[in-house]
């Protein structure tokens, strides 16, 4: 059996390696992978392995989405197509970055793009998040920390950004938040209601009036965020 103690440089051993290499042989035919006898057979007669090894790596190969039953290709290959290897530049160098955002920065077909992200995705390079209020999908590297994906939503938003701010520094009511930011009071509601719902804000009773403050158990996330979003904007200068 093939030594297991080499890694490659894409952090697979060589039994892996070998794996992925015979398993090509039979992508280059145009066929689909499929976690079938076809694949693991084919294995076990070139590289002269126990079909229970095979089966074992072949396994770990596709948790880890080295190898996606349906496609063509493997991880390593994906990258070789330009416009998915831009795709991934903008989605690393814009975190939070709206599909629709995507496809206006890389100047192709939103369906070319589409088609381009569902294999992203398919590979755990990337990663979507949908949110119904507001209706919106952004998109994330795999590795990107999910804890700051609400923050992207409410920061795309200037009332939710306007409201933060003021909270930060003081409690205030409906009213309150109505006058300094000359925002009609039901507006005002609807931003403080999808606010509280992301745990951003808590609610105080002061007399008769409810006032509202940011939750300082997310400021250390929020500041951490801030620091991305800078980061983020002086690598597009």
């Amino acid at each position: 059996m093939l030594s297991e103690a080499k890694t490659s440089s894409h952090n697979l051993n060589e039994f892996e390696e070998a794996v992925v290499v015979t398993i090509k042989e039979l992508l280059k035919k145009q066929l689909v992978f499929q976690l079938n006898t076809t694949f693991i057979d084919f294995c076990t007669q070139k590289l002269k392995v126990p079909a229970i090894e095979i089966y074992k790596i072949v396994y770990s190969l596709v948790q880890r989405k080295v190898l996606v039953p349906g496609s063509t290709l493997t991880r390593d290959e994906i990258l070789e197509n330009s416009t998915r290897t831009s795709i991934l530049k903008i989605v690393q160098t814009n975190p939070g970055i709206h599909v629709r955002e995507l496809g206006q920065k890389i100047e192709v077909n939103n369906s070319v793009v589409r088609s381009h992200l569902k294999v992203l995705e398919a590979f755990n390079y990337i990663r979507r998040k949908n949110y119904l209020n507001p209706k919106i999908t952004l998109l994330f590297t795999k590795e990107f920390p999910e804890k700051y994906d609400d923050y992207f939503v409410i920061w795309k938003n200037e009332t939710d950004r306007q409201i933060i701010q003021l909270l930060l520094h003081e409690k205030l009511n409906i009213s309150d938040l109505s006058l300094q930011l000359n925002v009609h009071h039901s507006t005002i509601q609807y931003h403080l209601e999808k606010l509280f719902n992301f745990n951003m804000l808590l609610k105080q009773l002061d007399g008769q009036s409810i006032k509202f403050t940011f939750n300082t158990k997310k400021l250390e996330d929020l500041d951490e965020f801030l620091a991305i979003i800078t980061s983020s904007t002086l690598q597009q200068v």
